[in-house]
């Protein structure tokens, strides 16, 4: 029988037993150098190429599965497996926990043959297993329970009436238990249980003590100088009085790290009062709530970049926020610097709810390529490049709709004026103007890695309406989605990715859309195997993209990818027969195809995100024009972080 309580324990320091073993320890390790090494330690600094690993009298696990789960000897996609003793063995440990797992309890590796070559350092392999009859559950019973405590823990429970004894999910069980209570309002429970083994079949049994029922008491808050209280109780799930909730503890923990303010968050429970509260205790360690940032970077899209930020988290001790950023990019270029400037100031509590408030203020200066005159005398020119300069201003609201998502609406107002072209055309044409726009957001964000995702999924939709009522000179509505997901194939961590969005501009009311608006495709975050926005501008853009990412050693890692995206001026220009994947002197390819890039690249994980160099193909080129030559074959591509 094994006893779970909520007691603590000491341990006990003999300090003057290892005072005094500690000058004998030099002569105890050189003893064990000077020992004669076994028979195989003196092959062990090699190891052998496995040519062959036979597997005999395996009945219920197949051969793959075996050889995943003993991974020391299994080899990688580009070499063959390795034999050393230990490594055997320790597999052969891995491979029968793995079979206790599935209820086969009396499992057994009878023999292990191996054939050495010393000469070729080559080596064969045959085990034989006799894997034996597999345990079942076969009753979970409880003591102490009420009939409803009991239905919700037997949900709870990993091992079920009439599945395999895996008796290692007794402690991960018992701890669920725990936690059951605990969320409900019992965090005292005191657990003991028993197991019973009869042939192939186990009976278990919990016996509980839920513990008198609790409330929360008083909540004090510690270790903050610089910050107030409230920014910490506000962000709580609890209050006085509340049933005692483990997972609104546990929440609210993660809430008032997520603030900013603190580098470390600690909830702590007291003990149960006569009264039959239990006191909470907050402790905090503050950050440093003003800091300066500085980043430099390259990427064949912005070329050369750095960037300069002054934050402050706690402006005159009220819990608001200020930061001010300079970007500077496609430095050390034949192009004039891009410049942005943006200052931002965010209330975490409008409204005394958890409703972010943001108005901010930015200033830019960018070159745009690859612009099309919509109408008058000179509508169809092209224009290789032109400076856009915009001022904006925008006041939003946010707030969490749930743990992985959120929603959001913003008001803005922004002033464009245009200038600089390649072409020798009227500058009026570039149509400098004023939009007034409001925007809503829904994000759903449940990747675990924002740079470099292995697991999960990202959907994004938004809609901007400008112009009308709102005023400005364009007038337009413009909705975009993009969904994303993560999944892993193997247990090495090779993984799958795969996005797709939907972007369309409207006009309202006949006017003409402003260029920075209309969408362009291509470069290395969308359709590689093409420069920077080369495809487009359009008012209706569709992106797909599909990678395998493969880790191969140390921090390095490759991926494989294709792409597909254009930019079209209108939904009436999409015709099935764009898609196709080739076209020729007959049907060569046009603007209005489907463009494809494929290739593969190289990846190396860093603190900030892996470095990515990526090789891009394209599938089907432009053919060349009075004008203009035909389409480059490839592109190269450096940037940080994934591409999606």
């Amino acid at each position: 029988m094994v006893i779970i309580r909520r007691e603590g324990f000491l341990v006990k320091r003999h300090h003057s037993i290892l005072r005094a073993l500690l000058p004998a320890l030099p002569l105890f390790i050189a003893g064990l150098l000077l020992l004669p090494a076994p028979a195989d330690a003196q092959y062990s600094q090699k190891s052998y190429k496995i040519l062959s690993f036979e597997i005999e009298g395996n009945d219920v696990v197949p051969d793959d599965k075996i050889r995943d789960v003993m991974r020391l000897t299994k080899g990688g996609r580009f070499k063959k497996g390795r034999y050393l003793p230990r490594w055997l063995n320790t597999d052969i440990t891995e491979l029968l926990a793995y079979y206790r797992t599935l209820g086969y309890l009396n499992v057994e590796v009878v023999d292990t043959d191996v054939e050495r070559d010393r000469e070729k350092w080559e080596a064969r392999i045959r085990l034989t297993i006799r894997e034996g009859e597999q345990t079942r559950v076969d009753s979970l019973t409880f003591g102490g329970l009420t009939p409803e405590l009991e239905t919700g823990i037997r949900a709870r429970l990993l091992l079920k009436t009439g599945g395999p004894y895996n008796p290692d999910l007794i402690g991960s069980d018992l701890f669920r238990i725990y936690n059951y209570l605990a969320e409900r309002g019992h965090p005292a429970a005191e657990l003991v249980h028993d197991e019973e083994i009869e042939g192939t079949l186990a009976r278990i049994h919990y016996e509980v003590d839920p513990g008198p029922e609790a409330k929360i008491g008083k909540i004090t808050v510690d270790g903050n100088k610089r910050t107030k209280a409230r920014f910490v109780l506000r962000e709580l799930t609890f209050s006085e009085g509340d049933l005692f909730d483990r997972i609104a503890i546990l929440t609210s923990r993660d809430r008032v790290y997520r603030t900013g303010l603190y580098l470390s968050v600690a909830i702590l429970p007291g003990d149960i009062t006569p009264q039959g509260t239990v006191p909470i205790t907050i402790k905090v360690r503050e950050r440093n709530v003003r800091w300066f940032g500085f980043g430099a970077g390259f990427g064949t899209q912005d070329l050369v970049r750095m960037s300069i930020d002054w934050n402050n988290s706690n402006v005159l001790a009220s819990g608001k926020r200020i930061s001010l950023e300079t970007v500077f990019s496609e430095l050390l270029s034949n192009r004039k610097v891009e410049q942005r400037y943006a200052f931002s100031l965010i209330e975490p509590w409008m409204f005394r709810t958890r409703t972010v408030g943001e108005w901010k203020v930015s200033h830019s200066r960018q070159n745009i390529e690859n612009f099309t005159i919509q109408s008058g005398e000179l509508e169809g020119t092209v224009i290789e490049r032109y400076r856009l300069v915009q001022t904006s201003t925008s006041f939003s609201l946010s707030r969490e709709l749930s743990r992985f998502s959120k929603a959001s609406i913003a008001y803005s107002i922004e002033l464009s004026e245009a200038g600089e072209p390649t072409e020798p055309v009227d500058e009026s044409f570039l149509k400098p103007d004023a939009v007034g726009a409001i925007t809503v957001v829904y994000e759903r964000e449940a990747r675990d890695h924002l740079l470099d995702p292995s697991r999960g999924d990202r959907f994004f939709l938004s809609t901007e309406y400008a112009g009308t009522v709102l005023g400005g000179d364009n007038h337009y509505v413009l909705p975009v989605g993009e969904a994303a997901y993560y999944r892993k194939l193997t247990r090495g961590g090779t993984l799958f990715a795969m996005r797709t969005q939907v972007g369309w501009i409207h006009s309202l009311a006949g006017s003409d859309l402003p260029d920075y608006k209309r969408f362009r495709v291509g470069g290395a975050s969308t359709v590689r195997g093409y420069r920077e926005e080369s495809i487009g501008p359009g008012n209706f853009s569709l992106l797909s993209n599909v990678e395998l990412r493969v880790p191969l050693f140390w921090k390095f890692g490759m991926a494989v990818f294709a792409d597909g995206g254009n930019a079209w001026e209108s939904v009436r220009n999409i015709k099935w027969d764009r898609f196709r994947f080739s076209a020729d002197d007959d049907r060569p390819t046009t603007r209005s195809d489907y463009r494809y890039g494929y290739g593969a690249g190289l990846r190396f994980t860093t603190p900030i995100g892996p470095i990515r160099l990526d090789y891009g193909r394209k599938l089907k080129r432009l053919p060349a024009t009075e004008s203009v030559d035909r389409e480059s074959r490839d592109v190269w591509h450096i940037s940080i972080g994934q591409a999606y």
